[in-house]
């Protein structure tokens, strides 16, 4: 099993969108790591709590993106913008997916080290992206919006 490893932020100064929004993604990772070994602790009970609660911050946060960064970054970069909510919805699904092997006591934690991986990868290339476009557009009103909602 992996531990997390921290999401590449060194281009971002600190307190950044970068830094702020990386940290919800650590935060989650985290927590589907934590997942991976209450699975091998074989309670269900603990395992199902646990994961509705990473579902809805990862829901939580996917939505704050979409509804406060997204709109300006879609008019500066209509296709990258798309790329981005496109890997939102397969998140979600894989997410959903998730919840319903772990109801069911079928999830493995392959599963959940590969959602980890997928997640990984997402955060890198907002942080390449829409991130970093967000502040060099002056995104710390949107940045601020964003934190409010997510929490």
């Amino acid at each position: 099993m992996q531990t997390a490893e921290a999401s590449p932020s060194s281009s971002a100064p600190a307190g950044s969108v970068g830094d702020l929004l990386g940290e919800h993604h650590r935060d989650i990772e985290a927590a589907c790591l934590e997942i991976m070994s209450a699975a091998l602790a074989d309670d269900p009970r603990d395992l199902v709590l646990r994961w509705r609660a990473v579902e809805r911050r990862l829901l939580d946060h996917m939505a704050a993106e979409e509804q406060v960064l997204l709109p300006a970054y879609q008019q500066a970069e209509p296709e990258n913008a798309q790329d981005l909510r496109d890997e939102h919805a397969v998140l979600r699904d894989h997410a959903y997916e998730i919840g319903i092997s772990i109801q069911l006591h079928a999830i493995s934690c392959a599963r959940l080290q590969q959602f980890v991986d997928e997640l990984r990868a997402h955060t890198r290339r907002e942080q390449a992206s829409l991130y970093r476009w967000t502040e060099q557009h002056g995104g710390a009103a949107e940045l601020q919006r964003l934190v409010a909602s997510a929490e």
